[in-house]
């Protein structure tokens, strides 16, 4: 009996995720991406690059490469975000904002977006 007790909690775990496993419902499947969907979130990602530019231009005045990176944190951000409110995958996102970088995709950006990264150099305040 007191070997029995010793391997029940492990029973009861068992038990558990198979129940868990056996009445887990199927994720929802992200919806099937189209060029209309691309084009929209690429410009919805790519609408605001000016302003966004601006606010990481403010956090990184004398740094050049620290204002792109802040920029493209910035960017995944809104990707991200768009992502989740449409139930799709990151990966796509990103493809398709690559594609519409590529493919100069029109957007509601005042200027084109960059597609040139600046040299990292050292920083002029340490």
């Amino acid at each position: 009996m007191n070997r029995l007790s010793a391997w029940a909690p492990l029973g009861v775990v068992i038990a558990f995720a198979l129940v868990r496993a056996l009445l887990a419902r199927t994720p929802e499947s992200a919806p099937e991406s189209d060029d209309a969907l691309e084009h929209r979130l690429f410009s919805a990602v790519a609408s605001d690059e000016t302003s966004m530019r601006h606010e990481a231009a403010k956090a990184f005045p004398t740094d050049l490469w620290s204002r792109d990176d802040d920029f493209h944190k910035r960017e995944l951000q809104r990707a991200h975000d768009w992502a989740q409110s449409h139930h799709a995958g990151l990966g796509e996102t990103l493809d398709a904002v690559d594609r519409g970088l590529r493919e100069h995709w029109p957007h509601n950006n005042p200027s084109p977006p960059a597609t040139t990264t600046p040299p990292c150099r050292p920083r002029a305040i340490y």
